[in-house]
């Protein structure tokens, strides 16, 4: 499925890696690559793009397949196949795509803590 890690030449990745669009902006990773899987053979890795500040999905993804065939398979899927992640009214669109799926977004440490307002200094240490 998903977790399968991505190998080879990037030509030769980009040969068989598909843009997809119109997804539900809910829909997951495991649940794109599973519909594509069941529907064209097996996907080698799955990536939702999401808006780099809110992480927020963006309703597209790429999908590495593990052989060209899939990937052609997955071009000529008709709308209705791909309705259960499609967004409401917009049928997913699907095309081959010109370029690898971009990496994982690095989890950000959380952010210090604000220093308290009004919070007393601290005591200056007694020497003798």
């Amino acid at each position: 499925k998903n977790k399968t890690r991505a190998s080879g030449d990037p030509a030769e990745r980009i040969a068989r890696t598909a843009y997809v669009s119109n997804l539900r902006l809910d829909a997951t990773e495991d649940e794109v690559a599973t519909l594509f899987s069941v529907r064209c053979g097996p996907v080698a890795l799955c990536r939702l793009v999401a808006d780099k500040k809110t992480r927020k999905p963006k309703g597209t993804a790429f999908l590495e397949f593990a052989s060209p065939d899939s990937l052609d398979r997955a071009l000529v899927l008709q709308p209705d196949d791909l309705d259960p992640i499609a967004q409401p009214d917009r049928p997913c669109l699907v095309a081959r795509s010109t370029f690898l799926a971009p990496p994982a977004p690095a989890t950000k440490p959380a952010p210090a803590p604000a220093p308290l307002r009004n919070a007393p200094a601290a005591a200056a240490p007694f020497l003798p």
